[in-house]
């Protein structure tokens, strides 16, 4: 298993709360929450936060579709040689 530091965890808490993490990085994320309280603290009260905006907001799942809709809205440009 993957072992994750605290700044890790407070870098990519968002992903994890949207879950946007793979199985190994949820494990990781899963055993450093168990001895750490000063990140499930910080974790609790970033989906505390969630929640509320959801709540307040009228939270609506985006389509499945939007994904595909934003790349296709994007121009594609392949990088030039200045910019590689």
């Amino acid at each position: 298993m993957t072992h994750i530091g605290c700044h890790l965890v407070m870098a990519h808490r968002w992903l994890f709360l949207d879950g946007e993490c793979d199985d190994a990085r949820w494990a990781a994320l899963a055993a450093h929450l168990a001895h750490c309280d000063t990140c499930l603290l910080e974790y609790r009260s970033a989906a505390g936060l969630k929640a509320a905006l959801r709540r307040a907001c009228g939270y609506e799942p985006a389509p499945a579709t939007l994904p595909i809709r934003v790349r296709h809205a994007l121009p594609y440009t392949l990088p030039t040689q200045e910019t590689r």
